[in-house]
């Protein structure tokens, strides 16, 4: 099913924003018209007023984003869209799945230098590396039932690390 919602990413466009908070917009929003399994939460997701119309409103508890004291924030996020590093520190996303339990493929790319990914369901961890790893995966992650529609991401990396993951969506 495509998203009802006309994009025009001219609106979306503002000059003092940071460019990778509009890249990162540009990404939600294409999976989204592309037709991903969050398309009809798209307005709650992004909380993009502008290119969704008033009835937006702002996102819900379980799909805001945070962010530790020395890492970055990434704008929530629909399942199936890669997540890139958020650099050195703790990078906390908050992914949308559309459902309130389910089963859903994790993969993630730490590449070489060690990071620790933590993925938690309404507060409680469903998903830990149990430290830093390296190297590639893909682990089923089990959540709910519950009320939330959403799991949080938070990854954890050392001075100089890359990563990348997928949230899949829930079967």
């Amino acid at each position: 099913m495509r998203c009802p919602y006309p994009l025009d990413m001219a609106e979306l466009e503002n000059p003092g924003e940071p460019e990778d908070d509009r890249i990162n917009r540009r990404r939600v929003l294409i999976g989204i018209a592309a037709g991903g399994a969050a398309a009809w939460a798209a307005p709650a997701i992004v909380g993009v007023d502008k290119a969704f119309g008033q009835a937006a409103g702002t996102p819900p508890p379980s799909s805001s984003s945070t962010t530790g004291t020395t890492g970055t924030t990434q704008p929530p996020q629909p399942c199936n869209l890669q997540t890139t590093s958020g650099g050195e520190g703790v990078t906390t996303t908050v992914h949308e799945l559309g459902a309130t339990s389910g089963t859903f493929d994790f993969t993630y790319d730490a590449f070489s230098i060690p990071d620790q990914f933590d993925i938690s369901y309404e507060g409680n961890v469903v998903f830990t590396t149990g430290g830093p790893v390296s190297g590639s995966a893909t682990v089923p992650v089990t959540y709910g039932p519950g009320s939330a529609t959403s799991v949080t991401v938070v990854v954890t990396g050392p001075s100089g690390t890359a990563w990348e993951y997928i949230v899949g969506c829930p079967t």
